[in-house]
This record gives structure tokens, sequence and C-alpha cells, in this order.
């Protein structure tokens, strides 16, 4: 299936991509590596007027290494240079290790870590072409009345948040730095996600992903683990990431792939902040999963993904206490 006609933009830097987005608003959509909106367009998930590409914009691709601040990262950064990054390996390991895992080699030597995180949220429904919604009334996020995942929901949608590299990059105290005709302002990542399957970004008209920041590691220990049907590009029936800092004394335990935005777990963090012994780890677990908001059974029912996300939670905490 072709993609539909539209009008390539190739702007030379942030305020005019920013200035003609404001004006274009969602008749307009960003081109970073073009994994997910080749495919949406082709389905006609996406139909944008204009594609804004990033690529002409200097100054959005590379990793740089800050010893007072961390680390920057450009929203133009293929996945497959993340992976590969020595200062990402020995900073943040874990980073390069989900970066590992995101779809195939092919994807992410096109794929962008800013793609990843602003991947749309996905649906078995939402996902299907154009063809199969010709015989079937439309859902919500395709601008119906009706939600197929929850079919008793009055409003909303509940299309996961599936970028595999989100869990981790919160685990690890990441910011996103925002760029509007306006101005800038730097978020918690956390804070980057709406929680809902339509407008599941925190982005005013006009505003784009300029940067991710994450902080300088001191003494953070990560551990994460992604669980998917098949050992092939699936996206994952769970992702998460377990994150210790001893001083001052922190804990980070977030689930990614089980709702409309990445979830911590703010009891079994609380507990592993206080005590990472051996004599807790079945009650952080059971904790990493009792509080979580699931209700959609796409990629599996909720009762297995919050059995898995024990599973894997129990697995992340026995690396961390090495």
């Amino acid at each position: 299936m072709r993609v539909p006609a539209f009008e390539l933009v190739a702007p030379s830097s942030l305020a005019e991509a920013t200035q003609f987005l404001k004006a274009k608003g969602s008749r307009a959509q960003l081109l970073a590596g073009g994994t997910d909106l080749v495919v949406r367009m082709k389905q006609r998930t996406a139909l944008p007027e204009f594609i804004v590409n990033l690529k002409t914009i200097p100054g959005l691709t590379g990793t740089e290494r800050l010893p007072e601040e961390g680390m920057r990262i450009g929203p133009l950064t293929r996945l497959a240079d993340i992976a590969a990054s020595p200062d990402v390996n020995e900073q943040y390991p874990e980073l390069a290790k989900a970066a590992r895992s995101v779809g195939s080699s092919q994807l992410r030597a096109i794929g962008t870590i800013g793609g990843n995180l602003c991947l749309e949220t996905k649906c078995y429904y939402f996902d299907q072409s154009s063809s199969w919604w010709a015989t079937s009334a439309r859902c919500r996020k395709r601008g119906g009345e009706r939600c197929y995942i929850v079919p008793s929901s009055t409003r909303g949608c509940v299309a996961l948040c599936s970028g595999d590299t989100l869990p981790v990059l919160i685990a690890y105290r990441a910011q996103v730095r925002l760029t509007a005709p306006e101005g800038e302002r730097v978020l918690p990542l956390e804070e980057f996600y709406t929680g809902r399957g339509i407008g599941h970004l925190n982005l005013g008209r006009g505003e784009l992903l300029s940067q991710i920041r994450i902080p300088p590691p001191d003494g953070v220990r990560a551990a994460f683990f992604k669980y998917a049907p098949r050992n092939t590009i699936d996206f994952a029936t769970v992702s998460l990431a377990v994150s210790l800092r001893r001083e001052p004394r922190e804990a980070r335990v977030v689930v990614g792939g089980v709702a409309s935005a990445p979830q911590r777990c703010p009891d079994a963090e609380s507990l592993l902040a206080r005590s990472a012994g051996i004599e807790n780890l079945e009650e952080i677990s059971r904790l990493s999963a009792e509080k979580l908001k699931m209700i959609s059974w796409v990629r599996g029912p909720v009762g297995y993904k919050a059995q898995m996300v024990q599973v894997l939670v129990r697995d992340a905490v026995k690396r961390l206490q090495g």
C-alpha cells in the first residue's frame, strides 16, 4: 500500500519548524526515522498534509557527555547508535540494553530515540488497515464513538504506550526539553505522558521534543527487562526498569507497555528504598503489580501481565542485589 500524497517541508532551524507546526496544527506531522509514521500513513491512521523533516535541522543528533550534567541526547540519534555508544554503555548500560531490544537491527538503524519516546499509542483495532475498517464502525482513536477494547467505556481510549526505552529512561531520572515558538520548557520524562490513548503526549501547539537529558549516574544502578510473545520485532507485553540509588536513598520501579503511559509503583519503590534485602523481595514484587492501572487486554490478559510484572520485578531486584 502506498503512502498518500503530502508536501515535504525542510526547516533549517527549530524556530522555523515550531512556527510551521503552530501554523498548521494537526495538518502537519514530524518525520524523524519514519519507522512508525510511514506505516501509519500506509494504514491511513495518519493522513498529514505536510511532513516536517527534522533531519534538516542541525544539532538534533548525537550524545554529549557532561561531567556536571550527565548526558544530553539529541532526539534524532539512532537507536543503533545509542546501543553502540561507549559513553552510554559505561554510564547508563541499561539504556543501551533497552535500545538494543527495539524492533530489528534494520529498524534500529533507522529509528530514533525521540521517535521511540513519541511513538503513537497502539491497539489491535487502531492498527488495522483502512480496508479492514471499511466494514466496521471506527474506534474512538480513528474518530468513531466506540472503544472495542473496553466496550463498556463511555469515553476515552486505552491504546498502549509502547516505547521500549521509556521505563529505563524514567528509572534513570531523565528529563526532556520541549521547544515551542514562545520558548522552551523542561519536564521530567514521566510528565511528558498524559495517560490518555488519544493525545498521549504533553505537547502544546507548535511544540516538539528537542533534547533528552539524563542526570549523572551518582551511584544509580538499574535493571531493564522486556517480555514479548516472540523474540522478534513484537512490541512488549511488559517492559520494566528498576533503579536504586544508595545516597541519597531512592528507588524507582517503572512499568511500560501495560497502559497509555508508563507507570511507576510508589509502594514498591518506598519499600525497595528502605530495604532491598532478600527478605522483602516477594513483597516488593507483589506491590509492583498490585496497584497498576491496567484495563487493556491488548498483548495479553491483565491478570497475566500482572504476573509477569511480579516475575520481572523479582528478577530486576535480584540483579540489583548483585
